[in-house]
């Protein structure tokens, strides 16, 4: 299956309510949503986490991708980050994590293709639950 077209776009994604942490608040995200397309029409989705991403994807990275076999995700690596594992090492944080949304997609087209949730593809389940606690229960009833 090969890969026919790979678009990022970037997107502002606004919140109902402000998140909170120490260093302040945010009312929203900016990431990139990248869509993988093969020849036989499957479409698989990733995301980056700036808007930055786009251009490096659109622009350097998806002509390198298009007509490759989107099932070789080692191969899309070599090409889009040639000296990642060498001596000299890429340093462009915003390229990896391009790269980064476009690997997440072609995961995603796998699961797709052969009609497998990913868990499956990646080892399978660690767990079949994941336990929660109710914070604010626990502390209103003395339990924390």
């Amino acid at each position: 299956m090969k890969i026919r077209g790979i678009k990022a776009t970037p997107i502002n994604l606004r919140l109902e309510a402000p998140y909170a942490w120490v260093f302040g608040e945010l009312d929203g995200f900016s990431p990139t949503i990248v869509e993988v397309e093969t020849e036989d029409g499957l479409i698989g989705l990733g995301e980056a986490p700036t808007p930055a991403a786009a251009a490096i994807i659109n622009d350097v990275l998806a002509p390198r991708l298009v007509d490759r076999d989107a099932f070789d995700i080692a191969g899309a690596e070599n090409v889009c980050l040639p000296y990642w594992t060498g001596v000299q090492s890429i340093n462009d944080r915003t390229r990896i994590m391009a790269f980064g949304a476009i690997e997440m997609a072609l995961w995603d087209l796998r699961g797709k293709a052969w009609n497998q949730p990913l868990y499956q593809l990646l080892g399978g389940a660690v767990r079949k639950d994941i336990p929660f606690t109710d914070y604010f229960r626990c502390v209103a009833v003395g339990l924390m």
